[in-house]
Formats: structure tokens, sequence, C-alpha cells
């Protein structure tokens, strides 16, 4: 089993560093998470998910298709949350939750934590600066499986709109 964790933060730049603490973490063993994505909106409400690099190593943060997976949870729900995703068995209210947790000019850090480090990994969040709250659902076998078939349809690689 594992969870799904979206930390809140004030901007972009905070749920980086928040990131990049993360991915420490993971190094040193202490917590395997995956896929460590920030999310934010642009103008208009886009949705724009940054898989970050690491300066020092050049190795990314996180990303493909579970970042991917990650951002598609921040779509308004009035706008059309993939059917797919709804049909997953994620928590209604985590799914609302979500959905309405970012504000333009914020940003979310998202990711899954497989094995028993949710709680550590919640705890290192809070404690990030401009943390605002975390949401978090933890996924039955029969979601994550489900989950894992929605992400098995998705592309490998996003492709930006031109401008």
């Amino acid at each position: 089993m594992s969870d799904l964790l979206i930390a809140v933060f004030r901007s972009a730049d905070d749920a980086r560093a928040a990131g990049a603490a993360l991915a420490a973490l993971q190094d040193a063993a202490e917590v395997e998470a995956e896929d460590i994505t920030v999310i934010t909106r642009g103008p208009g409400g886009r949705v724009i998910l940054d898989h970050s690099t690491r300066a020092a190593t050049g190795l990314a943060l996180g990303g493909g298709r579970w970042g991917t997976l990650l951002g598609l949870l921040f779509l308004d729900e009035a706008q059309g949350l993939p059917a797919a995703i709804q049909n997953a068995g994620l928590d209604p209210r985590f799914l609302h939750q979500v959905s309405g947790a970012l504000d333009q000019g914020g940003a979310a850090l998202g990711l899954r934590v497989r094995k028993l480090g949710i709680d550590r990994v919640a705890t290192a969040m809070a404690g990030r600066p401009g943390y605002l709250s975390a949401i978090r659902t933890r996924l039955a076998p029969t979601v994550e499986a489900a989950l894992k078939a929605v992400q098995d349809g998705l592309p490998a690689k996003v492709q930006a709109p031109k401008p």
C-alpha cells in the first residue's frame, strides 16, 4: 500500500525547496518517494507541472506518469476531472480538497509515498518555509491498481502546447 500526499505552499520556490529536501531524505534512504512534482496554476487557471532537477547532480527530482497523474487531480471538478480518475476509487473528499487547493501564485508538492514513510514525509513538509497545509489519502491495493491502469494510458512524455 502507498499514500498520496499533496503539500500546499505559498510559492513555487517554497515547494521546489521542499522537494529538494525530500529528495535528500530519499537519498538517505529514510523515505522512499516517487515522482516528486511541483504543481502550480498559470494564467487562466492552467495546471503546470514542474519535474525539476537537482542542480548538483542533474538528476530528476521526480516526474513521469505518477507526477502527471498527480497534476490531473488539480483539474477543477466542474471542468471535468477525467472519468478514469474519478472511477479509480479515490476518496471523493480527497479529490474535492485537491482540486480547490491551489490559488494562483501558490504551489503544491505532490508525491506518492510507499512503505511506512508517510508520517515522516508529512512532518518534514510541515516544517518547511511557506508550508500551508497537507492533503493525504491512503491507497488501497485495488485503488492503486486502478490508478496504475490510468497511468499506463498516459503518454510517456507530455509536450507543452506551442504558444
